[in-house]
């Protein structure tokens, strides 16, 4: 429709310059453009073909502005998925993690389990001694406090020697938990 304008203007340059004037004079013509152009037989072709231009222009646009929110929701997206998988490696690496934690944890309350065992098997023995040496001395004691009728001197005297034997056997026994 472009190449409309430029036939038109030389036609009417060539009609102007084709003209004769018998009085010799020259005549300067005036022409609206726009009443030529109004009066020329594709001149309604040219209006529909502008506003198909203008319409299509116009759905361009609007194309434009969707395609931009659907890449900004791509965009999204895309950010998201980073995220999820971010943080679905950082619960395999954590599971990973309890996983090794507890079969430590398992072999460390192993160990324990059995030093507890270790350290008992030879304190048993070791308490088991000393009950032995103090057992005689106690039984002694309690007998003489029952069967014998003593003074209330006396037999305070017999009971905190009891206690003070007591008291001897209770601290080795201390003394060997505390190894």
């Amino acid at each position: 429709m472009r190449w409309l304008t430029p036939i038109i203007l030389i036609v009417v340059l060539l009609t102007a310059a084709c003209g004769h004037d018998p009085g010799g004079k020259d005549k300067i013509a005036v022409i609206d453009w726009d009443k030529a152009f109004s009066a020329h037989p594709k001149q309604t072709v040219l209006k529909q073909d502008e506003a198909e231009l203008q319409k299509l222009l116009r759905y361009r646009e609007e194309q434009a502005e969707i395609a931009k929110t659907q890449i900004a929701g791509l965009t999204r997206l895309q950010q998201l998925k980073q995220n999820s998988k971010a943080n679905f490696l950082d619960a395999g690496f954590q599971t990973q993690m309890y996983a090794a934690e507890a079969k430590e944890r398992k072999k460390l309350l192993d160990a324990y389990d059995a030093a507890v065992k270790e350290a008992d098997a030879a304190l048993a023995e070791q308490e088991k001694e000393l009950e032995d040496a103090y057992q005689l001395k106690i039984l002694n004691l309690r007998l003489r406090l029952e069967a014998i009728k003593m003074r209330p001197a006396e037999r305070e005297v017999v009971q905190n020697e009891l206690n003070q034997v007591q008291s001897e056997r209770e601290q080795q026994r201390q003394q060997i938990l505390a190894e």
